[in-house]
């Protein structure tokens, strides 16, 4: 079992409007795919931004152990202190203000320690 998780989020191209979107999350499963639960929720990326990395960090650590409510969506910019589960996966979401073929060009990898 792996105690902490590191997850890079490299957006390299963007081809969108201002207004378009790119939400990226980061979900855990505490139960072998039968659940999942939003863990982070990296910045929005907005269609006018530059190419950037951006980090979020999830580690266990008893003295984190806290009565959360995850049955909303994280807000962006969070990380959910709730340690890492038995699955991870990852899910980006883009929201076009208009339609037009918004592009983002990204990739998450997630490092396991």
């Amino acid at each position: 079992m792996y105690n902490e998780a590191l997850f890079v989020l490299n957006v390299k191209n963007i081809a969108a409007i201002d207004t378009d979107i790119l939400d990226v999350y980061i979900d855990i499963s505490p139960d072998n795919d039968i659940t999942w639960i939003n863990a982070v929720r990296f910045e929005r990326i907005l269609g006018n931004g530059n190419p950037a990395v951006h980090i979020a960090r999830l580690k266990f650590d008893a003295g984190d152990l806290a009565m959360i409510n995850v049955t909303t969506d994280v807000n962006a910019g969070t990380v959910r202190p709730i340690g890492i589960g038995t699955m991870i996966r990852y899910q980006g979401e883009v929201t076009e203000a208009a339609a037009g073929g918004a592009s983002f060009d990204y990739s998450v990898q997630v490092f396991l320690k």
